[in-house]
């Protein structure tokens, strides 16, 4: 058939593309799309479905729908190059990526809408940058720029807003912040900042030694996080990487590693800082039960994750301060003071290794 008719496929794809739109199967749709060469329809199919991939934290499928277009027509396509930002920022990079999208939507300026999600962006990524300061600025620029019916984006923002207090040091504030963020989200629907407003107070409540609140926000997003058919969101592995930590703190070691181990799953698909995170806690679990060179080759591993995630120069700080302090446990003292010289992690390591258990 191929032979007596060139071209079929194309033909083929663009009528199962169509079919499946038509049938509300829009996944399905932009895959024949992109096989069929309409990019046209492609582009129009993927502005259809962005906004409730992202809410969903299903940025994999995006990303790698936006980077099948030819470039020439990503470039042309501001919208376009907002939603890659988004799915990149939300993933975790890579950031140099990410700054060429801000790139083409800045020759679209005179769209406040656009310029107010651009300043979305750059706030996240000068937190990310460990600048709050600079965050502030984007985050209050984007926010009276940004329509007040856009709620994904106003909820993305005041997340990002929570995140610079607590960088601060007013867990109060971060603690307001993160609240209201879900409140927005959840009007939204915007699932992704509702689960992680909940774990992000979950966290800051953890620091705080109340573990049974910081436990019951994690339940609390992990339900969110959970479908009717019990299948778990890829965000749900930040609720999963919490409950991890909490079971660790009450020596449920077994069930700290089944949490830590699913969670590690859903990282795959979401973000490699939350793998990263993931993997030192778990490494921390070995670590209690004696398991030295468990703990060991976990670190070894995480490590070479780390260096190649670009997004963040904190992920590894905290590998190397978590490094420090398995030696110590270890009882490899030289080798810890050897790397503190090494590395000036003095200071980090004060505010990584606990006074007791």
């Amino acid at each position: 058939l191929k032979d007596e008719k060139p071209g079929i496929d194309g033909d083929l794809h663009l009528r199962a593309s169509s079919w499946f739109k038509q049938n509300g199967m829009l996944d399905e749709a932009i895959e024949h799309g992109l096989k069929a060469g309409e990019m046209g329809q492609v582009v129009s199919l993927i502005e259809m479905v962005a906004r409730e991939k992202l809410m969903h934290s299903q940025t994999s499928s995006l990303i790698r729908w936006i980077e099948s277009l030819p470039d020439e027509v990503v470039r042309n396509q501001p919208y376009i190059c907002l939603v890659l930002a988004w799915a990149l920022m939300l993933r975790g990079g890579p950031l140099e990526q990410v700054k060429s999208c801000l790139a083409v939507i800045d020759h679209y300026s005179s769209d406040d809408q656009l310029t107010g999600s651009a300043a979305g962006i750059r706030a996240l990524l000068a937190s990310m940058d460990g600048h709050p300061q600079e965050s502030l600025q984007y985050s209050h620029q984007a926010l009276e720029l940004v329509e007040e019916h856009d709620l994904f984006t106003r909820s993305l923002i005041m997340d990002n807003l929570g995140m610079v207090h607590l960088m601060l040091g007013d867990f109060d504030a971060g603690i307001e912040k993160f609240s209201q963020a879900v409140e927005i989200s959840q009007q939204a629907g915007n699932l992704m900042i509702s689960v992680g407003g909940l774990c992000n107070m979950a966290g800051i409540w953890m620091l705080q030694g109340q573990l049974k609140r910081a436990w019951e926000a994690n339940k609390e997003a992990l339900d969110l996080a959970t479908d009717a058919r019990g299948r778990r969101l890829p965000v749900a592995g930040k609720a999963l990487l919490g409950l991890g930590e909490i079971a660790r703190e009450w020596n449920d070691l077994t069930g700290a590693s089944a949490y830590l181990e699913e969670g590690l799953q859903l990282f795959e698909t979401f973000g490699e800082l939350g793998s990263i995170l993931a993997y030192v806690s778990l490494a921390r679990v070995n670590e209690i039960q004696g398991q030295y060179a468990a703990a060991q080759e976990i670190v070894d591993r995480v490590r070479v994750m780390a260096r190649e995630f670009k997004a963040s120069q904190m992920d590894d700080e905290l590998v190397d301060c978590y490094q420090v302090q398995l030696w110590l446990a270890a009882g490899q003292i030289q080798r810890a003071k050897q790397r503190l010289q090494e590395t000036q992690l003095a200071e980090a390591v004060k505010a990584h290794v606990p006074t007791g258990r």
